[in-house]
């Protein structure tokens, strides 16, 4: 890896960085600091218990969660942490790369003393760093928030458990954005694409827990292999689900390191 190129494309993207997480940490707080009104919100209860059984379980609304402040933070928790955290590393795992074709300097790029490999691993270097600092931010804010709003305990465990899986699926999002940064042409990844792959793979889960008999769909999105259920006994890390998010990630990142080394460079 060459060290400044990484460094580089860190200064590049630090502006992006920063407003992704002041934006992320504005919902944090918000949405923290109103659980307790919402856990004794008796409407509230009415209403989500009115909900189709189906469209509860497609969506992980389960109303008996919602007097825990643990359960109540995670139907938030899937948004800000998931959705917008996975939008961020797959549009940035996608343009990172994709930028130096779109830009035409790919050429001036690699007529520096450069491999293709370096190239490469500084910016899957650069944008893992950056997903690894966003998932730092948002589970040191939110837990801090809960301890300033919340005055119930809080297992700390099952909230630790659940930080490790938001990190482990934008990483995997992240090296996706990577791979599919490899098929398009004169760099056109762009912001809509990664927006549309995350939900695409949200909805894809949401369908197959919705509906049985399409509960097989479900182990092709990301989004299965994270175990949302805290309030559940014995909650904790399973291995395999760990595995196979850094599986992913790892496959995505060596397939994009092979596509690259053979990629006709338009300049």
């Amino acid at each position: 890896m060459n060290a400044n190129l990484f460094w580089k494309e860190i200064k590049r993207n630090r502006v992006r960085f920063l407003l992704w997480a002041l934006m992320i940490a504005a919902f944090i707080v918000l949405t923290i600091a109103l659980i307790p009104s919402m856990a004794t919100e008796a409407k509230l209860q009415v209403f989500l218990a009115a909900f189709p059984k189906e469209v509860a379980a497609a969506f992980g609304i389960d109303p008996a969660n919602f007097t825990n402040p643990l359960g109540l933070y995670v139907t938030y928790y899937t948004f800000y942490a998931l959705l917008f955290g996975g939008i961020y590393a797959v549009s940035l795992g996608m343009e990172i790369i994709a930028k130096e074709e779109g830009r035409k300097t790919a050429e001036f790029l690699l007529t520096r003393p450069l491999t293709r490999d370096e190239v490469v691993a500084a910016k899957v270097v650069a944008v893992l760093a950056y997903v690894f600092a966003l998932n730092v931010v948002m589970a040191l804010l939110s837990w801090g928030s809960l301890r300033l709003f919340i005055s119930q305990p809080i297992n700390q465990a099952a909230f630790w458990v659940l930080s490790t899986y938001s990190l482990l699926l934008n990483l995997a999002f992240a090296a996706l954005g990577f791979f599919l940064s490899m098929l398009v042409r004169r760099g056109r990844a762009t912001m809509a694409l990664g927006v549309a792959v995350v939900l695409g793979a949200y909805f894809l889960d949401a369908f197959a827990k919705a509906a049985p008999q399409a509960a097989p769909f479900g182990w092709l999105s990301p989004f299965h292999y994270v175990d949302s259920e805290v309030l559940r006994p014995g909650y904790g890390l399973e291995w395999w689900r760990a595995l196979i998010l850094v599986g992913v990630t790892a496959l995505f990142i060596l397939l994009t390191f092979l596509r690259y080394r053979r990629k006709d460079i338009l300049i």
